[in-house]
């Protein structure tokens, strides 16, 4: 296990996981993620103190200029990305869960900076109303939608599990939907989602033999379809 001296080092850099274990299970605050990043980049901040950094948000590339106090919640938001929804603002809740670099994390947590040169998934980036991805419509279907409110992190999170496990148990699932909350439902029709979900993208996958994330990319700065 992570001894607590490293664990503070490593919850320092701010990638804002949803567990503390997926520090050391899944290395995401190693030498080329989110640390060295954010030291590179205040280097280059302007006389105004703000960062240009590039990131990749739904497979376009782009730069965003961002403060140093500023959480990649707050700079999707104010660049259009708004799906991804500011609840709590302390890593508590949630609704503002991204994909960052395959791992599901909470942009409340994890300064803008830090982002530099990563690759952002928001919940933009997974269909639209008109060509909803298949863990859009699993969720419709089990109707573990009511106020909507929790479900994109709660879909990102969905995504970032069946990305690496696409036949979870129900404890896995319970486990990867343990940092979303929700007010409305008992969770049970959400985690029928999540199965649902499971056997959409394992059919698609048979039948095309292709990824099922291949045509459900979405538009650049929140743009809708």
């Amino acid at each position: 296990m992570i001894n607590e001296e490293e664990k503070m080092k490593k919850d320092e850099c701010g990638c804002g996981c949803h567990d503390e274990n997926l520090h050391e299970e899944q290395n995401c605050c190693d030498e080329d993620c989110c640390c060295d990043p954010m030291e590179e980049i205040m280097l280059d901040a302007d006389p105004n103190g703000m960062f240009e950094i590039c990131v990749n948000i739904n497979g376009e590339m782009g730069n965003l200029i961002v403060s140093k106090d500023e959480t990649l919640l707050e700079a999707l938001r104010s660049y259009g990305w708004k799906g991804t929804k500011k609840g709590c603002d302390t890593g508590d809740c949630g609704s503002c869960t991204i994909i960052f670099n395959g791992k599901p994390v909470l942009g409340c947590m994890m300064p803008a900076v830090s982002a530099h040169g990563g690759n952002i998934t928001t919940i933009e980036g997974l269909g639209t109303v008109r060509n909803p991805h298949p863990i859009q419509q699993a969720f419709v279907e089990a109707g573990a939608v009511q106020c909507g409110f929790c479900i994109p992190g709660m879909i990102l999170s969905t995504k970032a599990l069946l990305d690496k496990n696409p036949e979870p148990t129900e404890a896995e699932i319970r486990k990867a939907l343990d940092g979303n909350l929700c007010r409305c439902t008992g969770y049970v029709t959400q985690i029928n989602a999540v199965n649902i979900a499971a056997r959409k993208m394992k059919e698609m996958k048979d039948q095309a033999g292709t990824n099922p994330n291949a045509a459900y990319m979405g538009k650049p700065r929140g743009e809708a379809e």
